[in-house]
C-alpha cells in the first residue's frame, strides 16, 4: 500500500493530545486519537511515525479503539 503524506502533531495538536491525557487516557491512545483527528486515511507506518508511537503500541492502539467503538 502507498504511503500517504504525513502529518505530524503540531503544537495544537499536542495541547488537544494533554487535554485527552488529563481526562484519563492512557498517552499512547491520546497520541493516536489526535492523530486519527486530522487525517480522512492512514496506513499504520504513517499512523506510527505521526503519533509517535512505536509500531506494536500503535498497533495496540488500535486494537483498543476498535473494541471502544464495538
Amino acid at each position: 500500500m502507498k504511503s500517504l503524506s504525513v502529518n505530524v502533531l503540531d503544537k495544537s495538536d499536542e495541547e488537544f493530545a494533554d487535554t485527552l491525557i488529563d481526562l484519563a487516557l492512557k498517552r499512547n491512545v491520546a497520541k493516536v486519537l489526535t492523530y486519527l483527528k486530522n487525517v480522512k486515511e492512514v496506513t499504520s507506518r504513517d499512523l506510527e511515525m505521526g503519533s509517535d508511537c512505536g509500531s506494536p503500541k500503535s498497533a495496540l492502539q488500535c486494537a483498543n479503539l476498535r473494541n471502544l467503538a464495538g
